[in-house]
């Protein structure tokens, strides 16, 4: 990967973003926006006018999805589903999916409001351009997603994805830390059309500087070079009255 110098770059901060951010997720992220300024980075406060509508808009994974995965599927040797109606039929989803597959399976493709849909995006994209183009903007950063994470299985609010994958713009998401209680934190870098590369390379120097992330605490480090012993490890969760303790035999191989 080349190397990029920060100095002299130019970020944009959607403050959208930030303003309705859980303020755990939002102190970490100024706190990376502040190292990125010691480095010679001007951040500019930036709004993409109607970016709420463009967004709404712009969304045509409800559209592709169930003839894509039936496509993929199909295209496999021998599997054992080949349409998304036999994963609903078989019940082969996750709870928190059943309303989405269910309408997925049931309904047919509106073509009308897909084409509508792809023209929102070339509308969100020209405007997340401009907005470039004015500033003169080297990347948009915000946070990856605005609230801290539920618990699994819970519905994820506050996620910042659309953006980029609605304009088809490309995009990264940087470990930037942890919030007090521990959970992690991303900031996403946006860029130009086909600005791969020079976001990998912005992001790269601050990674290398602050080391962002934590292995789980069921990850051993090597110990010369060899995974540790084998070892036991008791589990302990507690959620409104619920209580739940297990103990697992963690058998460490690399192979």
């Amino acid at each position: 990967m080349e190397s990029l110098q920060l100095e002299g770059l130019r970020f944009g901060k959607i403050t959208s973003y930030f303003e309705d951010s859980n303020p755990g997720v939002r102190n970490t992220i100024e706190e990376a926006l502040e190292w990125y300024e010691e480095q010679g980075v001007e951040i500019i406060e930036i709004e993409i006018p109607n970016q709420s509508d463009f967004l709404s808009a712009s969304g045509v994974i409800g559209f592709e999805f169930t003839e894509d995965l039936n496509q993929y599927l199909a295209s496999n040797d021998n599997p054992p589903v080949i349409r998304v109606n036999d994963i609903v039929d078989l019940s082969l989803y996750h709870e928190a999916l059943q309303q989405s597959m269910i309408r997925s399976a049931e309904e047919e493709r509106d073509e009308e409001e897909y084409a509508r849909a792809l023209a929102g995006r070339k509308i969100l994209r020209d405007a997340i351009e401009a907005i470039f183009a004015e500033y003169e903007l080297d990347t948009m950063v915000y946070p990856t997603i605005t609230q801290i994470p539920v618990m699994i299985g819970d519905g994820q609010p506050g996620t910042a994805c659309p953006l980029a994958a609605n304009s088809g713009l490309p995009a990264l998401s940087v470990p930037v830390g942890f919030t007090n209680s521990g959970l992690p934190v991303g900031m996403e870098l946006m860029g130009k059309h086909f600005q791969d590369a020079e976001l990998l390379a912005i992001a790269k120097p601050y990674e290398e500087a602050n080391s962002p992330r934590k292995s789980p605490f069921v990850t051993p480090a090597l110990i010369s070079g060899a995974p540790p012993e084998n070892e036991s490890l008791q589990v302990r969760f507690n959620r409104d009255e619920v209580s739940f303790m297990a103990k697992f035999l963690i058998l460490h191989s690399y192979k």
